[in-house]
């Protein structure tokens, strides 16, 4: 049920004309599927095999067009090279697995929980933050 849903808002948002902004009710909607799809593969799947690199750069990359009120704060702790190191630490897809993938939040606790844990993985992955100027520029 939910594939054919997700499936289908796919299909649908490729058929939209090139520079057309898809609003984020959609994209959040897309992410809770995901998220769905994610918890049944989880059943008969291994962790690694549920959340493949692959996986995680899509979830990565949905999540400040899902919820912009927070993209620039995920675009603070969740810069590109942030990310690289998220990727290699087995605390990101243990945290996304007890707390996004077990049970059944709703989709805003879902979400919620999910930047939660993409934050705090972001943190314990050793990105050391500086101001500069009106920006800030993410080491790891």
């Amino acid at each position: 049920q939910h594939r054919e849903m997700l499936a289908g808002l796919v299909q649908a948002l490729q058929g939209q004309p090139e520079g057309v902004q898809i609003p984020p009710h959609l994209w959040r909607h897309m992410l809770v599927l995901l998220l769905a799809q994610l918890r049944l593969k989880r059943q008969r799947a291994s962790l690694e095999e549920t959340l493949t690199e692959h996986t995680l750069r899509l979830i990565m990359k949905m999540m400040p067009r899902a919820v912009p009120e927070l993209a620039t704060p995920f675009g603070v702790f969740c810069s590109p090279l942030s990310q690289e190191s998220m990727l290699q630490m087995s605390d990101l897809r243990r945290g996304i697995e007890e707390h996004v993938l077990q049970g059944g939040a709703e989709q805003t606790e879902a979400l919620s929980k999910l930047f939660a844990t993409l934050f705090q993985t972001s943190v314990l992955s050793g990105a050391v933050f500086r101001q500069g100027g009106d920006s800030w520029n993410v080491l790891a």
